[in-house]
């Protein structure tokens, strides 16, 4: 039930909208730079375990975007699929998760906590909830912290030691996006505190384009690459 939680909190963590935030006001977010805020948009992602072996893909849907960053809600679906192309969830369900915004302070939920034990290993990481506009090589980010209770069991997750270490042009199967390179120490705590080092290339309006996760040893672990858009 713990590690269901955590993957709860990065996931909200990975689309930049976190559960029960601290201290986040709105006009700290800006949609137009790195948050994807675009009704309809569909962004297809494949994953690599840490041998580069192609285990996954996963498209993520922006359902429905209402208000603003002091008042609003934002809602978002994922369909996962294995390397053969069959649907991690059974069903024909989806993890969808809904964020709501009142006066820069964001709590999200998710449907069903059950599908997230069948795709919590192939989420992203890090946290896009804290990056300004305006980013530039040699920039440091404010640290992220969250935590949540449910059922009488707590969990947290905090991002420390973020940097902006460049900026630069990547090439992806969806194309060529100016980026910026952000890398970031994330420590996912229940029982134990687990320690990741999250490397993440950023665009705007697609947000994600790349991201390597590896272990407190240097291990790598995951490969998150975009490769497309507006997938029929």
């Amino acid at each position: 039930m713990k590690r269901i939680l955590t993957a709860v909190v990065c996931a909200c963590f990975a689309l930049g909208l976190s559960a029960m935030e601290k201290n986040i006001k709105s006009s700290n977010l800006r949609t137009e730079d790195y948050i994807p805020a675009t009704e309809g948009l569909k962004l297809k992602y494949k994953v690599y375990d840490g041998n580069e072996k192609f285990v996954a893909t996963y498209i993520m849907a922006l359902e429905k975007v209402e208000g603003d960053m002091k008042q609003g809600k934002v809602v978002f679906s994922y369909d996962f699929y294995d390397a053969d192309g069959k649907a991690k969830i059974p069903d024909g369900k989806k993890l969808v998760i809904t964020c709501n915004v009142n006066n820069g302070e964001t709590t999200s939920s998710i449907d069903e906590l059950s599908v997230v034990t069948k795709v919590m290993e192939f989420m992203p990481k890090g946290d896009i909830s804290h990056l300004p506009g305006g980013l530039k090589a040699g920039d440091k980010v404010q640290d992220g912290y969250v935590t949540t209770k449910v059922g009488g069991l707590n969990t947290s997750f905090t991002v420390k030691e973020r940097k902006v270490v460049s900026e630069k042009k990547v090439k992806v199967p969806a194309g060529e996006f100016n980026c910026i390179e952000l890398v970031e120490k994330q420590f996912d705590k229940t029982v134990f505190t687990k320690e990741f080092t999250v490397r993440s290339f950023y665009t705007e309006k697609y947000s994600l384009v790349e991201q390597w996760i590896s272990d407190k040893k240097g291990k790598p672990v995951l490969h998150i690459v975009l490769v497309d858009s507006n997938v029929e």
